[in-house]
């Protein structure tokens, strides 16, 4: 019997986290598990569903804006969340999880199914277990999802219903597939104290995935438009619009900001930005961050240095601001540093 638990206990410590999954330490405590939960979900009931196995869990969780996404592995529990202020988007990555919401009972596995579930208390019972769960504010969902739909379009409702989705589904499973990938910049972003950096923006591109999945008009819509108004009505919006951008490049805008600030849906803006500049809005605004930090390092007496460049422009790494500033002035910003630091020390 001995034998059966100890390789039973092995075999969960192998259970790989989504993310960050080479810097969080083992734990053998439920406590901890709660803790890490309680970021995203507040948990009232902790149990373990085999006691006389010993427990192991990571947990790890990061925030995005008021975003908060957590990755969990651990052995079987039984949990109860009575007092729910956040909606729960929930995907397995191993196992299978069980969840019971106003009388009525969903399983999620991994690699078939996930779940949205609204603001309401719910019940959880897993096997041995790897996923991640977002904590989204509805609200703040809703308003992407109506800003995203466009201002013609009429305002959506608050989800109050938990919702399903299936790898199976080709729209679905193809939005699961792109949330599952987008993890992956969490390793790549991620500061010491947990937090993406704001520039970064990742609360701003899951949120609008989640858009897509829970209110699947937004698709029905962008096909529906063929030729999106490029009028002097959208023209003018599109002038404002890069006028406010230019004036304060440094702000972590996100698509969902372009779209409310100009007043014009996703396939207005896009059709826009490419009829005028052969490229997406974001496309743009990068370009003119990098001719921003050119600027910055010819600037005589500058102090700042690559990596807060890069950061400022919204770069993840240095090595990726590099690349891309010599793509466009085929020079790298360090040689170009050195030579503006050259001049001023011939003056």
């Amino acid at each position: 019997m001995t034998a059966t638990v100890v390789a039973q206990t092995l075999w969960e410590e192998q259970l790989p986290l989504a993310f960050l999954d080479g810097v969080t330490p083992l734990g053998r405590d439920l406590q901890g598990l709660a803790a890490a939960l309680g970021r995203a979900v507040p948990i009232s009931h902790l149990v373990a569903l085999h006691p006389q196995r010993p427990f192991v869990q990571r947990s790890v969780a990061v925030r995005s804006g008021d975003l908060v996404i957590s990755a969990v592995a651990h052995s079987g529990i039984y949990g109860e969340n009575l007092v729910q202020e956040k909606a729960v988007f929930s995907m397995p990555f191993f196992g299978e999880k069980r969840f019971r919401v106003g009388g009525q009972t969903f399983l999620t596995r991994a690699g078939q199914d996930s779940i949205f579930l609204p603001v309401e208390p719910f019940s959880v019972e897993t096997t041995a277990f790897s996923g991640v769960a977002f904590c989204v504010n509805p609200w703040r969902l809703a308003r992407v999802a109506d800003t995203m739909a466009g201002p013609e379009r009429e305002p959506v409702a608050l989800v109050r219903q938990p919702l399903l989705f299936s790898d199976a589904d080709p729209v679905q499973g193809h939005l699961l597939g792109v949330l599952r990938k987008t993890l992956a910049l969490i390793d790549l972003v991620t500061l010491d104290d947990g937090v993406v950096p704001a520039m970064v923006r990742l609360d701003d591109l899951i949120l609008r995935l989640l858009a897509l999945l829970v209110y699947p008009k937004l698709l029905a819509g962008s096909t529906a438009v063929e030729h999106p108004d490029t009028g002097p009505q959208a023209e003018a919006a599109l002038e404002a619009l890069i006028d406010t951008m230019r004036v304060d490049l440094a702000h972590p805008w996100g698509l969902t900001d372009l779209e409310r600030a100009s007043g014009l849906s996703r396939p207005q803006l896009d059709q826009a930005f490419r009829a005028r500049f052969s490229c997406s809005p974001l496309q743009w605004l990068r370009r003119q961050r990098l001719c921003w930090a050119r600027q910055v390092l010819e600037r005589p007496g500058n102090r700042l240095g690559l990596w807060d460049l890069a950061q400022l422009c919204g770069y993840r790494s240095q090595e990726e601001f590099r690349r891309e500033f010599q793509g466009s002035f085929l020079l790298t910003p360090d040689r170009l540093l050195e030579l503006a630091q050259r001049r001023d020390a011939e003056k």
